[in-house]
């Protein structure tokens, strides 16, 4: 199973990474966040992937020829993103799960044909400069996540070209606490 960015969350808040007091809701136990291969593949409508590959060039001993990479209409990415949006969706009980209830709601969204937003909600208030002084710190790890794992979710239901996510932290009364939009850089 490919894991996403929310994944990399849980497991830099499950090995102490994130040290935002929470009041106790400090997620106790690492969930497995598994690496994936960047992969370019198409997804059936029943979500199954068909000839997933980790180059967009031909095996060389097949005598295949590189062909270029063709644009999808506007209704073909908004049903990729659909499709990774829905994927991402359904991870949701099992992410809330894994935070030992650190956040009460988590929300996956499209925002456009190349956009979407993960927001999270913390189930108690937190300190906001604490919280987005740890966010910050994070930056790096969080940008190897999106790009080491939602970037290759994303490119294997078939969205293509440049993509943004943007991630936006919300305290238990949904004030703002950091939101951060990383872009792929193809």
């Amino acid at each position: 199973m490919k894991r996403s960015f929310a994944y990399a969350l849980v497991a830099a808040m499950a090995t102490g990474s994130l040290s935002i007091s929470l009041a106790g809701c400090a997620p106790s136990a690492q969930p497995e966040v598994e690496a994936v291969e960047p992969t370019h593949a198409s997804l059936t409508d029943d979500g199954e992937t068909l000839q997933p590959s980790t180059s967009s060039q031909p095996d060389a001993e097949q005598g295949g020829s590189a062909q270029p990479a063709l644009e999808q209409s506007d209704a073909e990415q908004r049903a990729a993103l659909d499709r990774y949006v829905e994927a991402e969706r359904a991870q949701i009980p099992v992410l809330l799960e894994a935070t030992n209830q650190a956040f009460t709601d988590l929300r996956i969204e499209s925002q456009s044909l190349d956009s979407t937003t993960y927001t999270f909600v913390f189930a108690n208030q937190t300190d906001p400069v604490v919280a987005s002084q740890a966010f910050d710190a994070l930056v790096p790890t969080l940008k190897a996540s999106f790009d080491s794992l939602t970037l290759p979710a994303m490119r294997a239901a078939g969205v293509q070209g440049t993509v943004h996510a943007t991630y936006v932290y919300l305290n238990a009364d949904n004030s703002s606490i950091w939101e951060k939009t990383f872009t792929s850089s193809d």
